[in-house]
């Protein structure tokens, strides 16, 4: 923008304050910036700038008053000789103004002031780029395993992961069985510190395995929980009978169909988060199969060409609690970023989970639409009327020692879902564990605390039984 109090024409400005004046400086002595220290442009840049970035009334000043007068003169003195010496190419008076301005304090106070709201403008465009780089970061990077692990096993449906890195083949086997919903199997290997599958090792719990569920391809839309049975069992029989389950959420109600299958395999069985008995309690996952069109949940496929997309099923879980995943996650976020001394524990637990929770796998069509429609829209495994490859399967079948972890927090699956196992299934009372933790649905998995104190005690019991 230009103002006509600072226009100065080339052929009638001067530098020396001697010779000639224009119309605009009404006989003034010019500096090398025109008139800019006393045009209304100046002022009004002043009061902007000062609106913006100041809040005490002693920062609001401009950056001049706080300057006695014999300073400001002698700053603009200076400006005028620099400016005089820049025109003459008068190098030994150009250098006698920059060696004055280094050795002079009072020249350099108005600078040095103008330079703190620089700063403070840059900090905030910084943090606001690390904000960005942050809330975007699910974009450029995957989950990943946290605890060296190697692939001993390959199928459609998932890998079989080895975290022990070596196998006592006189004791059971362990096989996580991560959730099923839309996101990476990573979840039970999360981070370093905050990996079920490493403080199961930690806890004493020999060969210890993991599946790793692949995203559904277009060939894989017509697969079922069968296909998926059919395919653990394969691993199970790779690593030894009378192995032990871990099931957490999905990963609990298939663990469970497959031991009331297959009784003799498994040694013992633990849930954690699981929704074995989908009517207990009034739960929002329930109430929204209940109430949906049975048509819904066949669209959602339709439009994922015989898939069910990880994205919408996230999205889903999203709209439960919209403040917290849209914007509370956010504000949360500026405040670890802001200021030069960042919450550095904090970003790094955000950014690892923002790498879980945002990046996602598909899930067969038929698969997803059988879950809805005979587990939780019927509730068949707990009625004694679901088929698992070929033989009708139910809760009573189940007489392994078996152990229920729920979370008090847990608005996916409420405690009442995973307890309520304990009136179907055929395991005597005195084989049954029970825990609840201090938790939300995912902190059953992860959680720093629940790890350390309620896993330390399934390990536990897990040992106490084979």
């Amino acid at each position: 923008m230009e103002n006509k109090n600072t226009k100065t024409p080339k052929k009638d400005s001067a530098v020396n304050g001697s010779e000639t004046h224009t119309k605009e400086a009404k006989g003034r002595e010019l500096t090398p910036f025109g008139d800019f220290f006393n045009s209304s442009f100046f002022e009004k840049w002043q009061e902007q700038w000062n609106e913006k970035f100041n809040s005490s009334k002693k920062q609001s000043g401009n950056l001049f008053e706080m300057l006695p007068t014999s300073q400001l003169s002698q700053w603009q003195q200076w400006w005028q000789d620099l400016g005089k010496a820049v025109m003459e190419k008068s190098s030994e008076e150009l250098n006698k103004s920059i060696q004055n301005f280094l050795e002079n304090a009072d020249l350099q106070k108005p600078i040095r002031n103008a330079a703190d709201i620089v700063l403070e403008m840059s900090q905030h465009l910084l943090d606001f780029k690390e904000f960005m780089d942050y809330a975007t970061i699910a974009l450029n990077k995957k989950p990943e395993w946290a605890t060296p692990n190697v692939v001993v096993g390959k199928l459609k449906c998932f890998d079989l992961r080895q975290f022990s890195p070596t196998i006592d083949k006189t004791k059971s086997a362990t096989l996580v069985l991560p959730p099923f919903a839309g996101h990476y199997s990573t979840i039970a290997d999360f981070s370093e510190k905050q990996s079920l599958v490493r403080h199961l090792m930690d806890y004493g719990i020999p060969n210890v395995y993991s599946l790793d569920y692949h995203s559904a391809t277009k060939e894989m839309q017509y697969y079922n929980i069968d296909d998926y049975l059919a395919q653990v069992d394969v691993f199970v029989d790779d690593i030894g009978d009378n192995v032990n389950l871990i099931g957490l959420c999905q990963g609990g109600w298939f663990g469970s169909i497959y031991t009331a299958r297959f009784p003799q395999k498994v040694k013992t069985l633990v849930i954690a988060g699981s929704p074995f008995d989908t009517k207990a309690g009034d739960g929002h996952l329930e109430n929204t199969v209940d109430n949906a069109n049975p048509t819904f949940f066949t669209n959602l496929v339709k439009m994922g060409q015989g898939l069910m997309d990880g994205k919408m099923m996230v999205q889903g879980f999203k709209n439960m609690n919209p403040m917290q995943h849209y914007i509370e996650k956010y504000q949360n976020l500026y405040k670890m970023v802001k200021g030069a001394k960042n919450d550095e524990a904090g970003l790094e637990r955000y950014e690892n989970f923002e790498i879980w929770y945002e990046n996602t796998i598909n899930l067969p069509g038929k698969w997803y639409e059988q879950v809805i429609d005979e587990l939780f829209r019927n509730n068949n495994f707990v009625n004694d009327q679901f088929v698992a490859l070929g033989r009708n399967v139910s809760p009573k079948d189940i007489k392994c020692p078996m152990y229920l972890l729920a979370g008090d927090k847990d608005d996916i699956t409420l405690p009442e879902q995973v307890f309520d196992a304990e009136k179907y299934i055929g395991t005597p009372k005195a084989k049954i564990g029970k825990g609840l933790a201090q938790a939300g649905h995912i902190g059953l998995f992860m959680g720093r605390s629940v790890l350390a104190k309620n896993w330390k005690e399934i390990s536990e019991w897990m040992l106490k039984n084979q």
